[in-house]
Order: C-alpha cells, then sequence, then structure tokens
C-alpha cells in the first residue's frame, strides 16, 4: 500500500515482495541502507501515522564470512557495516 516494495536508489533498496527488507545490491554502504531506512520510516510516520521500528537483522554474505573469520573487533565490524 505504501509503494516501497521493490524500490530502489543506486544499490540500496527494498525487497520486490517484503517491504520490510532492504537489499544491498553490491555497492551501497551501510549508512546509505541506514538512511533509506529512516526515509521509509519517516513517509510512513507522516501517511499512515505508524511508528516502523529498526530490528536489524543481517544476512551476511560468503566475502563477509571469510573477513568474519579473522576476527575482528566489534569496533571494525561496526565500521565496515556503516561507513
Amino acid at each position: 500500500q505504501a509503494g516501497w516494495k521493490g524500490f530502489r536508489e543506486a544499490d540500496a533498496g527494498v525487497h520486490r515482495l517484503q517491504s520490510l527488507v532492504l537489499v544491498n545490491y553490491g555497492g551501497a554502504s551501510g549508512l546509505q541502507l541506514l538512511e533509506l531506512a529512516r526515509r521509509i520510516q519517516r513517509d510512513i510516520a507522516e501517511r499512515f501515522s505508524v511508528e516502523l521500528e529498526m530490528e536489524p537483522n543481517l544476512s551476511i554474505s560468503e566475502s563477509w564470512r571469510a573477513v568474519e573469520s579473522k576476527k575482528p573487533c566489534l569496533a571494525d565490524v561496526r565500521a565496515r557495516l556503516f561507513c
């Protein structure tokens, strides 16, 4: 109903079937995904008077698993996700 399903802006987007799932199509930064999430939150609040809450769930790719296996500290993980 809100029109966000399948929305895409560069490499940050919304899943075509599930409007509550953000998708990184390859080159989006964590900040770009966060900005998209906040944009959707504002839009839904303004149009429907509904406050959406974020539930951060990560789907980790195989390439990230290789990085993860080197046991980076939490600060490193956050920097990679949000820079």
